[in-house]
């Protein structure tokens, strides 16, 4: 590996976002050491999944991920946070994770609503792989953490074991 190489995620998870992000994966071209700088309040899960993709092939390439939240990292910035090879975090950054959901103002009819739980099923398949292969969270635990806005800080991510205390004690 050369060069540790930053890209800030320090807006919400947007349409702009993915294609500033696409623009900056596809300029990596040597294994490096990737530092994602994270501070947001969360956005859309397409744009999580298409950078959570472009983060995976990646890796195949031979980078490595640092994710660090200093301040503030929320519903899809918390779920990118998770991805990091290696996950670091300021004395008082904050967490939050949430179930996804829709909000809608359209009328609901039952095959909508059948529609909708079908794609909220998709959604919480993926939510919870990325759980499970980014973190030592078991299947209750995660059940009983996904019915309820969860707010966390850096030492609850170090006793859920998501991230490693580096600071000596």
């Amino acid at each position: 590996m050369e060069d540790i190489i930053l890209f800030e995620v320090k807006e919400d998870f947007t349409d702009e976002l993915k294609k500033k992000f696409t623009a900056f994966i596809d300029s990596l071209k040597v294994p490096s050491l990737v530092f994602l700088d994270v501070e947001s309040y969360g956005g859309y899960v397409h744009v999580l999944k298409s950078m959570i993709q472009e983060i995976e092939q990646k890796k195949k390439e031979g980078f490595a991920f640092v994710t660090h939240v200093e301040n503030y990292a929320y519903s899809c910035g918390f779920l990118l946070y998770l991805i990091g090879d290696i996950k670091t975090a300021g004395n008082d950054s904050k967490f939050m994770f949430h179930p996804i959901g829709f909000k809608t103002d359209e009328r609901i009819t039952s095959y909508s609503a059948q529609e909708m739980m079908q794609q909220l099923q998709v959604e919480d398949d993926f939510v919870y792989k990325l759980f499970k292969e980014n973190t030592e969270i078991d299947s209750n635990f995660f059940d009983a953490i996904k019915k309820n806005d969860v707010f966390l800080s850096k030492i609850d991510l170090i006793n859920l074991k998501i991230i490693k205390n580096y600071e000596k004690s």
